[in-house]
Parts: C-alpha cells; sequence; structure tokens
C-alpha cells in the first residue's frame, strides 16, 4: 500500500514538473530556467524534482517516452497494419501536444524528439501515462 502511494505522489511530481516546465517555456528560454523555478511553480521539493530527473531535458524526454510507448501501444493494437493510418495516428498524437512542440520549437529543441524517435531500444515504459 505504501508503495502504492509513493508511485502516486511521484506521478503527481512528475506532471507538475512537467507542466510547470511547460509554463515557464512559453515565457523564457529553456536555457534561462532554473530548477528553483521549475519547483517553485510545480509545488514540488527539489528533491521531488532530483528524484526524478538529473538534467532539464530529461523532464522532456521522459515525457516522450511516454508518448511514444502510447502511440507504438495503440498501433501495436491494430491486427492490419495499415501505413496511411499509422502516420495519421502519429501526427494526430502530436497535434493534441501542440503546446509542448510549440514549446520545443521555441526554444529550439526539437532534437529531443529525434532523440526519442530514434532510440533503437524504443520508448521506455515506466508505468507512467500522459498527463
Amino acid at each position: 500500500m505504501v508503495e502504492k502511494v509513493n508511485n502516486l505522489q511521484n506521478k503527481l511530481a512528475k506532471e507538475s514538473i512537467f507542466i510547470a516546465l511547460m509554463i515557464l517555456m512559453k515565457k523564457k528560454s529553456f536555457n534561462e530556467i532554473s530548477i528553483t523555478e521549475i519547483t517553485k511553480k510545480a509545488g514540488v521539493s527539489r528533491m521531488a524534482y532530483y528524484r526524478n530527473y538529473t538534467v532539464k531535458e530529461d523532464i522532456i524526454t521522459n515525457y516522450l517516452d511516454e508518448l511514444f510507448a502510447e502511440y507504438f501501444n495503440t498501433i501495436l493494437g491494430y491486427e492490419k497494419h495499415n501505413k496511411y493510418r499509422d502516420t495519421c495516428l502519429y501526427f494526430a498524437y502530436f497535434r493534441k501536444h501542440n503546446e509542448l512542440i510549440l514549446n520545443l520549437i521555441h526554444c529550439k529543441l526539437t532534437n529531443l524528439i529525434l532523440d526519442v524517435a530514434a532510440d533503437p531500444e524504443g520508448p521506455k515504459d515506466d508505468g507512467i501515462a500522459c498527463p
């Protein structure tokens, strides 16, 4: 039971940190955002931040890993694969997350999408759903 509560708290902390970063990225460049600003905006401790992330980029790459895992799980659920449908679905996932994409473009971090998409091991599934 305690582990379940800790997992829930950790999930909430990660979601809060991601949302806080997205809000801050609208106003400032990525390099100008401090860990302190992120944790204050998220309402979490620095310890909660460092329990989950090493660098700020990890916030985004972890979220992208979850996004790609969700996409791959969806297309793997289809019995018959269709390149057109799979491609449309791919772009639909990113359309749903347009704030993330716009923030990455604004902060010149689109390479993070390519890094996650090109990972030969595929998306990391740590059991945490996208917010």
